[in-house]
């Protein structure tokens, strides 16, 4: 049931070209300093490599230019059509991050960009360790649940966001680092304040990289966790 409601939910998406999310680009602007990170872990993970990006959405196949082999998949048959549209000569499955289409061990690189926290976690966790090979990466950019200003805001746009949707929590990291050898990094706690104080974004990154360094006992409050983990 929960899992049908997400594919609806992404459908309506994609097939109303995220009309309601563009609304909030100027927010999401101010994350580029994960974005940049993430990818930079995906990029080195990714050379020469069998990589799979969960969460595809319509495509976006940078990866597959330096990678051995590349496979989108998404919970949304309506980004799957888009992407294979799109991308032709590039494969694109419908498929769960709870149940993907791969053999056991048979992958090298897994990523994505807030789809664990879409996710039962548990299940989610058990499948990337089913697919990758030992010594496999995978990589997640999620959104963290302990800031009651974000949360604030997340109780007033419900429709922005699917009723399935978690996001990360410490318990919910301690789980992972249970399973995965985790890095974790954490942005944007102060730089959201750049919506409103556009002139002081400079100096809100340089702020939060002290406050969300590692032996910070706030980094829980940040907006974003990238996570880069590895399978023993």
């Amino acid at each position: 049931m929960g899992q049908e409601r997400e594919r609806v939910f992404h459908d309506d998406r994609w097939a109303s070209g995220d009309r309601e999310r563009s609304a909030t680009n100027r927010i999401y602007r101010l994350t580029s300093e994960s974005f940049e990170r993430t990818w930079g872990s995906v990029s080195r993970a990714a050379q020469g490599k069998d990589a799979v990006e969960l969460g595809c959405g319509p495509g976006d196949t940078n990866t597959a230019s330096i990678a051995q082999s590349y496979v989108g998949i998404d919970i949304s048959p309506v980004a799957i059509d888009q992407a294979r549209q799109t991308h032709p000569g590039v494969r694109f499955e419908v498929a769960e991050a709870e149940s993907m289409p791969f053999d056991n061990s048979s992958v090298d690189l897994v990523y994505g960009f807030g789809v664990l926290h879409h996710a039962n976690l548990d299940l989610a966790l058990a499948e990337l360790r089913r697919i990758l090979r030992p010594g496999g990466t995978a990589v997640f950019r999620e959104p963290m649940g302990h800031n009651p200003v974000i949360n604030a805001y997340r109780r007033r746009t419900p429709t922005m966001r699917s009723p399935e949707e978690h996001p990360f929590t410490r318990a919910d990291l301690g789980r992972i680092a249970s399973i995965f050898d985790t890095e974790c990094e954490y942005f944007h706690l102060l730089t959201l304040a750049s919506t409103v104080l556009p002139f002081a974004s400079r100096p809100l990154h340089a702020v939060d990289r002290v406050l969300l360094a590692p032996w910070s006992p706030v980094r829980s409050w940040a907006w974003i966790v990238v996570l880069v983990l590895s399978k023993p």
